[in-house]
């Protein structure tokens, strides 16, 4: 039995896409371990106290709605909630399970000298979120729109959350047919955060090297404009729902992305670092290569 839970706070308006992310962000860790058949998935709920008994009924199954919208797009056929509970947050989440055979997912430990590492979504989802709260506030935005348009932010809004509602499950399948060797999905520590901490269970002796970083169209400026571009560069910032970091034998990543478009015409990968030999850790180059998505 493989179980994983999270749970945290709407980040959107839109209550059926924030249970639309939700989904995907619960589901994805089982995907990161190669898992691509979801027996149950058990809705965790809490109602904010500052709600009225209108907002209640009104937001919450539309939460519960966008979240099983996902769940049964992953063919998952058992979706439970037992209990809604009143909270001073508003938090959703879940608790997914799969049982399977030792054939049926990937240990996350067998990363190999030379190996690419690959990352399957662009970062700075969070980012574009808070910009579209942010630019709501009218002194905010008069400082914000200096940096970026209504345009841009909406573009760069629209592009997140398509990628956040993304599952992971085609990017799993493929690791199976392509013998990938561990992998982790990017979420709260950052896409550098999660490489120390798949970086640091490896059964080899390697070293994760990070010079590249994919970001949605946009985003860095945002960053900037917020006070949040460092965090941003140094690989710490939060992601939701994030893709797959991935290590890969080198001459397997271009039918994967081959593979990968062809399963989702949306769908990418961009080759972010490489596996080298050394004590189990990992590092961001000081100057990354940024690329826009």
């Amino acid at each position: 039995m493989i179980q994983s839970t999270d749970f945290f706070y709407p980040l959107i308006d839109d209550a059926f896409l924030m249970g639309r992310v939700t989904c995907a962000n619960v589901l994805s860790d089982l995907f990161a371990i190669g898992v691509t058949q979801i027996d149950s998935l058990n809705i965790i709920m809490s109602a904010c106290e500052q709600m009225t008994p209108g907002e209640q009924q009104a937001v919450i199954p539309t939460i519960i709605a966008g979240m099983k919208s996902v769940a049964m797009s992953a063919d998952i056929k058992n979706i439970s909630l037992n209990q809604i509970v009143i909270n001073p947050w508003c938090m959703i989440g879940g608790t997914a399970t799969a049982i399977v055979t030792e054939k049926e997912f990937i240990s996350p430990i067998n990363a190999q000298v030379g190996d690419y590492l690959i990352l399957t979504k662009p970062l700075g989802g969070q980012i574009a979120c808070l910009a579209q709260i942010r630019a709501r506030e009218a002194d905010k935005w008069e400082n914000l729109k200096k940096h970026f348009t209504q345009s841009e932010l909406h573009a760069a809004h629209t592009s997140a959350l398509d990628f956040m509602m993304t599952l992971n499950k085609d990017a799993a399948e493929l690791m199976h047919k392509y013998n990938c060797h561990a992998a982790t999905d990017v979420t709260g520590y950052g896409i550098l955060g999660h490489a120390q901490n798949l970086a640091k269970y490896q059964k080899n002796n390697v070293k994760f090297i990070l010079h590249t970083m994919p970001v949605i169209k946009n985003v860095l400026k945002m960053a900037e404009a917020m006070g949040m571009s460092q965090k941003l560069l140094r690989g710490s910032s939060p992601e939701t729902s994030g893709g797959l970091l991935i290590s890969i034998n080198k001459d397997c990543i271009e039918n994967f992305r081959e593979d990968l478009v062809r399963m989702n015409e949306e769908a990418n990968c961009w080759i972010v670092g490489i596996v080298e030999e050394g004590d189990r850790t990992a590092e961001l180059s000081q100057h990354p290569n940024i690329i826009e998505v």
